[in-house]
C-alpha cells in the first residue's frame, strides 16, 4: 500500500516533519542551505559549503556599506604661517570610523608629522614641526558603482604646532573648521584602498593641507 505524503495545511508553515524523510529533516537557513534532501533523506553540504556561504555573505557587502571600519594613511602635510614660505612634511594618520549606510559615516581621525620643516620669516630661517592633529568629521558619500565612491567631509580638527625659534612662529594649538574630498575603491571583500585632500585649517593664522593614500579594513 502506498503512503501517502505529508502537506502542511493552508495557512500553516511547513515544518521538518512534513518534508520527505520525516523529522530528521531541517530547514533551510538565512545564509546558504544547512541541509539538502537526497533520497527521502537529509544530508548536511560539509564544511566546505559552510565556508562558501559564508564568504559569499562578505563578498556581497560593498567596501562603503554599513558598519565599522579601521583605516591608516600616510601622505604630505604642507603648512603655511601668515607673512612665510611653505613647509612640506610627511604626514601618518590613524581613524576609526562608522558608516550608518552607504551614504552616510562619521570618523574620528588622529595625525602626526614624521619630520619638521624649515620656513623663511623675512631671510630667517624657522624650522616648522606639525606636533599633532586630531578631529572627528561628517563623511557624505556617493557611490558610482559596487567598488567605487566619492565622498566628501566635514568636521573641526584640533593642531599643536611647533617651532623653532620660536620667536618668530610661537608654539600654539588651535581648533578649526576642517572639509575635504576622497575617494574609496574597495579592494578585498571587507578593505578599500582611499585618496583623499583635506583643509585641516583655513581661517587661522597658518593653514595646513594633507594628500594622502591609505587602507581601511571593515570588521
Amino acid at each position: 500500500m502506498r503512503t501517502p505524503r505529508r502537506v502542511a495545511a493552508p495557512g500553516r508553515l511547513a515544518t521538518a516533519r512534513d518534508a520527505p524523510g520525516g523529522p530528521a529533516c531541517a530547514a533551510s537557513g538565512p545564509v546558504g542551505t544547512f541541509f539538502t534532501l537526497s533520497r527521502g533523506t537529509c544530508s548536511p553540504p560539509g564544511r566546505a559549503g559552510a565556508l562558501l556561504g559564508v564568504l559569499a555573505a562578505l563578498a556581497g557587502a560593498p567596501a562603503h556599506a554599513a558598519g565599522t571600519y579601521f583605516g591608516v594613511t600616510a601622505g604630505e602635510l604642507r603648512f603655511q604661517h601668515e607673512g612665510a614660505s611653505t613647509a612640506e612634511t610627511a604626514a601618518i594618520e590613524v581613524k576609526l570610523g562608522r558608516r550608518f549606510s552607504e551614504n552616510l559615516g562619521v570618523e574620528l581621525r588622529y595625525g602626526t608629522t614624521t619630520s619638521d620643516d624649515e620656513v623663511r620669516f623675512g631671510g630667517t630661517p624657522v624650522r616648522i614641526d606639525v606636533e599633532r592633529y586630531y578631529g572627528v568629521y561628517g563623511l557624505a558619500l556617493y557611490p558610482l558603482s559596487y567598488e567605487f565612491a566619492f565622498y566628501g567631509l566635514a568636521g573641526v580638527t584640533r593642531g599643536e604646532i611647533g617651532a623653532t625659534p620660536g620667536g618668530f612662529v610661537p608654539a600654539t594649538s588651535d581648533v578649526e573648521a576642517s572639509y575635504g574630498l576622497g575617494m574609496e575603491m574597495q579592494v578585498g571583500t571587507a578593505s578599500a584602498f582611499t585618496l583623499e585632500w583635506v583643509q585641516l585649517f583655513d581661517e587661522s593664522a597658518f593653514k595646513a593641507t594633507t594628500l594622502t593614500a591609505g587602507l581601511s579594513f571593515r570588521f
